[in-house]
């Protein structure tokens, strides 16, 4: 289904004579319920669209023979609008708030060639397998009084984590942050928390991040083999592990990244950590002008 709808689905019953299917509906799960088909739905699902996203609402399923006997009611279950995203996106799409939430379901990969822009105010909800994964470009443009929030489906603390936003996207000859505003992804005045790294860049890509909070994940930054990427101006606090991370691989090469202006503070392990690899790299990186603090071990680890 796509936003504002939901899709009801059943076991088709095994008798020969069922001549279809009635679909009942309440907005609680003791109330009265109404039939939604004007006539009997042959098929095994019905669509209920016209919705408001978010509010639950509860059905069952009652089937009908050839002769109108009517079958016991079936189990209620119940269910809420809203815009599901799973698989792969490969096709350019806009994120209005008008359709909130989002809600990510497994690896949701933005294909090389596709654009996902995400309007102030839009509102998206990680499953706990949810991972939004940018190999095209994903431009999360908030506003200062109309942010994007990123955050778990589910309140379960250190449980709860999605697993975040990971960037992939490779931009060609890049050499300034101009050439990521323009064919990479963007991050500016989000939220994003409760994810296992609230933003990973990885496998070369690109990214700018800026005047975002990233708070409550288990890591706010993670940079793995990553290309030229500025991170700034940004409040990264209260993640359980550090701030920000920076780390490469074994015979990988983390970047020309620049870390300027951010406050990072008050997280479990280090404001900002480089792990140690005998075989991968960390090099030309620019780290001025943060306010680091509060941190339970230590400021920059290097």
């Amino acid at each position: 289904p796509t936003s504002h709808e939901i899709e009801v689905i059943w076991d088709k019953n095994s008798e020969d004579d069922i001549a279809g299917y009635n679909v009942w509906k309440s907005s609680s799960k003791d109330g009265a319920f109404v039939q939604l088909n004007t006539s009997l739905v042959t098929s095994n699902s019905y669509i209920d669209d016209g919705l408001t996203n978010v509010e639950i609402f509860y059905y069952y399923v009652t089937a009908q023979d050839e002769n109108g006997n009517i079958s016991t009611d079936s189990e209620s279950t119940f269910g809420f609008a809203a815009s599901y995203r799973g698989g792969t996106l490969i096709s350019s799409e806009n994120w209005d708030p008008d359709d909130n939430p989002f809600i990510i379901v497994g690896d949701v990969i933005v294909d090389e060639a596709a654009v996902i822009t995400i309007q102030p105010g839009a509102l998206i909800w990680g499953f706990l397998d949810g991972h939004l994964i940018a190999e095209g470009q994903i431009k999360a443009l908030g506003k200062e009084d109309n942010k994007i929030t990123f955050v778990s489906f589910f309140d379960l603390g250190d449980e709860g984590y999605w697993k975040g936003v990971t960037v992939k996207t490779d931009v060609t000859s890049v050499s300034t942050e101009s050439d990521i505003l323009e064919n990479g992804s963007v991050f500016d005045h989000c939220v994003i928390t409760d994810a296992e790294y609230g933003i990973s860049i990885e496998d070369g890509g690109s990214a700018i991040i800026k005047n975002t909070e990233l708070s409550g994940n288990n890591g706010g930054v993670y940079l793995l083999d990553s290309g030229m990427s500025f991170i700034h101006d940004n409040q990264i606090k209260l993640n359980t592990q550090s701030g920000i991370i920076g780390d490469a691989s074994e015979n990988g090469v983390t970047q020309r990244v620049t870390i300027n202006d951010n406050q990072i503070n008050t997280n479990v392990e280090y404001g900002i950590n480089f792990l140690g690899h005998i075989s991968g790299t960390i090099r030309d990186f620019t780290i001025q002008g943060n306010t680091i603090g509060d941190n339970d071990i230590g400021g920059i680890r290097s």
